[in-house]
């Protein structure tokens, strides 16, 4: 990083908080919160697709990837002229925004599943938007998913694993954590003055 601008990058596996984990952070720290995901289902939302479909979708047709990677881009090129401290919540945001903290969180698949099956459960909307009927549908639909985005990485960018942890500054396994656990490390670290590496 430059200067006293924060800019702190979270990744992590399926299920494992790094949405949750990110808005706590980034409210305890008064960072301004941006959302890869969130784009991207935006995006499968207007064009009438699931993100499991988007996503193979996505395999033949990077315009769903190049939309989240050129706003990532463009956030690294601002970051000296961002008048704010951010956090990116993007699987590839270490990537793309390398001169920031790199946070990476992981979980067991099925363990992620669990997480993300009571979510749905609680959400019909959402249990539908996902197209999803069951705990070990969804541990099979995350591993597809796993496999696609690798597909898609190793096409788009040469990156083989995107949760290669020597990618990271700090890795947490959340299994056993709750987001405010995980959160409770996060911060800990940043303050302890932690830098970002290139």
């Amino acid at each position: 990083m430059k200067g006293n601008k924060l800019i702190i990058t979270i990744s992590g596996t399926p299920g494992s908080g790094k949405s949750t984990v990110g808005w706590v952070v980034a409210d305890r720290l008064g960072l301004r919160y941006y959302s890869m995901g969130e784009i991207r289902r935006q995006y499968a939302r207007e064009h009438g697709l699931t993100l499991e479909e988007l996503n193979i979708q996505a395999e033949g047709d990077a315009a769903s990837d190049r939309l989240v990677d050129e706003y990532q881009k463009k956030l690294a090129r601002e970051e000296n002229i961002l008048e704010e401290n951010i956090l990116v919540d993007s699987r590839l945001g270490y990537h793309f925004i390398p001169k920031s903290i790199k946070i990476l969180l992981t979980v067991p698949v099925e363990v992620g599943a669990r997480r993300i099956w009571k979510e749905l459960a609680g959400s019909p909307e959402k249990r539908n938007e996902a197209n999803i009927n069951s705990a070990e549908e969804l541990v099979e639909s995350l591993k597809a998913r796993i496999d696609c985005d690798k597909r898609r990485y190793r096409q788009l960018y040469g990156i083989d694993d995107p949760f290669n942890e020597a990618n990271f500054d700090l890795v947490i396994n959340t299994s056993d954590k709750t987001a405010e656990q995980v959160a409770d490390e996060v911060v800990r670290f940043v303050k302890e003055g932690s830098q970002g590496h290139e």
